[in-house]
């Protein structure tokens, strides 16, 4: 989904950095998580032949309430619209 403004490779990593220290203050330190980054988010933070990135994808299916609360939370914080990153539910077989 796209953003009012497009994200650059600094925006993605200080987003990033915030929703980290949200989670661990929510999990309270006991639990870890893991980020993949997709598509063009992807391209601008790793490949850098790309200035900007339109959406942040990322798959929702494995997150638990912690991490959709620091989400939303950091989300708030930078002024992000709900639009900012495109939650990607991925469906398990037989659902």
């Amino acid at each position: 989904m796209p953003f009012e403004k497009a994200m650059t490779s600094e925006s993605v990593d200080k987003a990033l950095h915030r929703l980290a220290l949200e989670y661990r203050k929510r999990a309270e330190r006991k639990v870890r998580a893991e980020i993949v980054l997709l598509g063009g988010a992807a391209i601008i933070t790793t490949y850098k032949f790309r200035e900007s990135s339109c959406d942040v994808d990322a798959d929702m299916s494995i997150c638990d309430s912690c991490m959709k609360e620091a989400i939303e939370c950091v989300g708030e914080e930078m002024g992000l619209s709900e639009e900012t990153i495109a939650m990607i539910e991925k469906r398990k077989p037989g659902k």
